[in-house]
């Protein structure tokens, strides 16, 4: 989208997928293999609402023809730009469905070091005193951060190597199993390295690589995107060792906010992040056929939450024109 001067104001980061049937889906850039949350239209916050109204203009008229489905999941619930986006989309006859999507977990940071581990519990707050008094205060065990672009090189293949042995030691894949995942990452590392966007860590006991972690800086807030560890060192505890080195560093960088990203895991709500909920949206256009496929799929999910709950009262998702 470009204002009358021809400036870009607003971008749409999106692709086509072509389903059975033929079926043209519309999703986000990030939303497969790349894991990416808190997915948005691109725009400065003076031109959301003239961004929003284009694009739901062009959808629903000389694009019409392209789309059967938008499908943007990974969206924060309080996204004004999104929340803009699907009421113009409602005002031009598209069928509107929402629904929850995983939470994301954030840490609004203190300024001290000390003012967070007040707030642990305090089992938790002795694990990490004594954590620093030991291992990560001895010899044995040094934390790093990338800092140059041959540090980025040289520890690449140990993410790659970490992230990979520890979730095949739980039965799955690995992310860096696909080629092309692994070469975007290389890619965008060295990239996000050279604007001060990327913090990788790495975690080393007896000189050896037993944790790391792929950082992301985004303006008052750092993301954490990617990790591994050794599965043969567990009984150092190298991850959770490492991040508590990290959230320290974080704080004491000035940084604001400390997001663990999409995921329910216990560990996050012990360093005390607050949950923030994500929504997934999927609206079909003004036709029969998509509309009904729509529908229908939302029948299928009401099916599915009815039985995961025991047939329990559920809260219905809306559905509205």
């Amino acid at each position: 989208m470009h204002d009358t001067a021809g400036q870009l104001v607003g971008a749409a980061p999106w692709f086509i997928e072509h389903r059975r049937g033929g079926h043209a889906v519309v999703r986000w850039f990030g939303s497969e293999q790349s894991c990416a949350d808190y997915l948005t239209l691109l725009a400065h916050p003076e031109h959301v609402p003239a961004v929003a109204q284009t694009l739901a203009d062009w959808l629903t008229t000389e694009g019409a023809g392209y789309w059967d489905l938008l499908e943007l999941t990974a969206v924060d619930a309080e996204d004004q730009a999104m929340r803009c986006f699907a009421g113009a989309m409602a005002a031009r006859e598209a069928t509107v469905h929402e629904c929850a999507g995983m939470r994301c977990w954030r840490i609004a940071l203190p300024r001290t070091w000390d003012e967070l581990l007040a707030r642990l519990s305090k089992s938790h707050r002795k694990q990490c005193r004594r954590a620093e008094r030991g291992i990560l205060s001895s010899k044995r065990a040094t934390v790093h951060t990338a800092q140059t672009a041959e540090q980025l090189e040289q520890m690449f293949p140990h993410l790659v190597d970490l992230h990979q042995r520890r979730r095949q030691s739980l039965g799955e894949p690995g992310l860096f199993a696909s080629q092309a995942y692994t070469r975007f990452q290389q890619d965008i590392m060295t990239r996000l390295l050279a604007r001060n966007m990327l913090k990788l860590h790495w975690l080393t006991i007896d000189g050896c690589v037993v944790a790391i972690q792929y950082d992301l800086a985004g303006g008052n807030t750092i993301y954490s995107y990617q990790s591994g560890l050794d599965p043969e060192a567990l009984q150092h505890k190298p991850g959770w060792l490492l991040q508590l080195a990290v959230l320290k560093q974080t704080i004491e960088q000035g940084f604001a906010y400390y997001d663990f990203l999409r995921g329910d895991e216990p560990y996050k709500a012990h360093w005390r992040a607050s949950p923030r909920p994500t929504i997934e949206l999927r609206i079909a256009p003004n036709r029969i056929l998509p509309r009904i496929r729509l529908g229908f799929w939302a029948g299928q999910q009401n099916v599915k939450r009815w039985i995961k709950t025991g047939l329990s009262k559920t809260t219905s998702t809306a559905l509205h024109r």
